[in-house]
């Protein structure tokens, strides 16, 4: 991983053809001066010490993101249910939207 603002790119080996750009790198010194600019961005970025990641920023729309997959992750009758449908081994019931549990 390389520090500064460059990006590189992550492939996940589930998904080979997904790849993630890694958020941009600030120093201590830069992101202090630019906190508000890289706020308003909406865009992920890292802090670092001396070379070191210390801090991760996301918007807040990322963050809910991530614990809700940490969530559905953390979930063994979710997982099984989403095993099951990578198998094949589940039917398609479409969802009520005006349900509280979407009919399930």
């Amino acid at each position: 991983m390389t520090f500064g603002r460059h990006s590189s790119h992550i492939a996940f080996r589930a998904h080979p053809v997904y790849t993630n750009p890694m958020p941009d790198t600030y120093n201590m010194k830069e992101a202090q001066a630019s906190l508000t600019k890289l706020c308003r961005s909406g865009k992920r970025f890292v802090i670092a010490n001396r070379n070191e990641p210390v801090v991760v920023a996301m918007p807040i729309a990322d963050f809910e993101a991530l614990m809700e997959t940490l969530d559905v992750l953390g979930d063994p009758a979710a997982m099984k249910s989403i095993h099951a449908a990578q198998r094949g081994e589940s039917t398609y019931r479409p969802l009520d939207l005006d349900d509280e549990n979407f009919g399930l």
